[in-house]
């Protein structure tokens, strides 16, 4: 029987009804795999770290049907990654140099409204990345317009700023699909040129285990993921081949 995804939280009551499915979760995960949160609560040994956006339609471990403790987690708006923010640059070098993952996703998500804020008024498929204004309820905006036009208010706009530009590098008639896949590629690029990825890298000269950095694209409309297609692995971190989509870039930077 399906349930109509309005009721699922109650207006009223909705951290009651969190902790109840908490607790109807772990009963059932221990039930179905005795012991498993005895082993787990000893230590995490993820293979992979995400980097995405806080998206609430995109919880990681939901989507890729895996179990706490599969994928170690980086989520903000836009799933953005730069080299002097401390607490991006914190995650992956726990990931790669303490919990030593073998991949790292960039994954960016289609109706993304940290794109889409970047982006001018008359690209097609921009209002479709917003909430319908619903001004019944409590929850509602008070001024709607105030995160979907440039700019949004402080700070996304200076964590935002990047991107912005980015859009504006874009060719017309720009869309928030595109502009969503070109930062992911921008991504991946800032990843591979931290420090702590190009000295662990799974080769005979690195320190880590990593062998790739990945750029993926979660379609909300039908749960897939798509890959686009601008790995970059190990065994050729640098310089990318020609044609590769990110060749450009490494070669401007």
């Amino acid at each position: 029987m399906s349930v109509p995804l309005a009721s699922a939280f109650p207006l009223t009551g909705t951290l009651d009804q969190l902790k109840k499915q908490n607790a109807e979760w772990a009963r059932r995960m221990e039930e179905r795999y005795p012991g498993f949160f005895a082993w787990t609560s000893k230590a995490q040994h993820p293979r992979v770290l995400w980097i995405g956006c806080s998206d609430s339609r995109v919880p990681e471990s939901v989507i890729m049907n895996c179990f706490p403790g599969q994928i170690f987690t980086h989520r903000n708006i836009a799933g953005i990654v730069k080299l002097d923010d401390p607490n991006s640059m914190s995650v992956i070098t726990y990931a790669v140099a303490e919990l030593g993952v073998e991949h790292i996703v960039v994954v960016g998500h289609t109706n993304c409204g940290g794109a889409a804020v970047c982006l001018a008024e008359d690209a097609h498929d921009k209002m479709h990345a917003f909430n319908p204004q619903k001004a019944a309820h409590e929850y509602a905006p008070k001024d709607a317009r105030e995160t979907v036009t440039w700019p949004p208010p402080a700070p996304l706009d200076t964590w935002l700023a990047d991107l912005r530009a980015l859009a504006e590098s874009l060719p017309e008639p720009r869309s928030v699909l595109e502009l969503v896949k070109a930062n992911v590629r921008e991504q991946v690029l800032n990843v591979i040129n931290s420090d702590v990825v190009r000295s662990h890298w799974y080769t005979p000269t690195g320190k880590g285990h990593l062998k790739g950095v990945h750029g993926w694209l979660y379609q909300l409309d039908n749960g897939l993921i798509q890959d686009l297609e601008c790995s970059v692995y190990a065994s050729s971190p640098h310089p990318f081949p020609h044609g590769h989509p990110l060749s450009e870039s490494v070669h401007e930077a």
